[in-house]
């Protein structure tokens, strides 16, 4: 999965690859194995919970789900800092029982 950041303000239209496989690998480094149960692989930006602190701030919510890993993490991404990418602000493990 790719997420870009497209810049309007520029006389021609720029895209920026944020690295959204990089953000991917991070989360599930971080993620405790689960004793139990095993996901279907997916991962996912949940673009229904985006929070827009500003025009150029927001935070999106990164769903990740892979056999015996998963968690979701708040991601930051912020377009007034140079270069442009995605921060990961918090990741929190599913929990044993679901």
């Amino acid at each position: 999965m790719a997420l870009y950041y497209v810049d309007l303000s520029e006389k021609k239209a720029r895209e920026k690859n944020l690295k959204l496989e990089a953000i991917e690998s991070q989360v599930e480094s971080s993620l405790p194995e689960r004793k139990s149960g095993s996901f279907a692989g997916r991962s996912r930006i949940d673009f229904d919970a985006i929070s827009w602190e500003a025009p150029n701030r927001c935070r999106l919510r990164y769903v990740y789900r892979f056999d015996r890993k998963g968690g979701d993490a708040v991601l930051l991404l912020d377009s007034t800092s140079k270069p442009i990418r995605l921060k990961i602000e918090k990741i929190v493990p599913v929990k044993e029982e679901e």
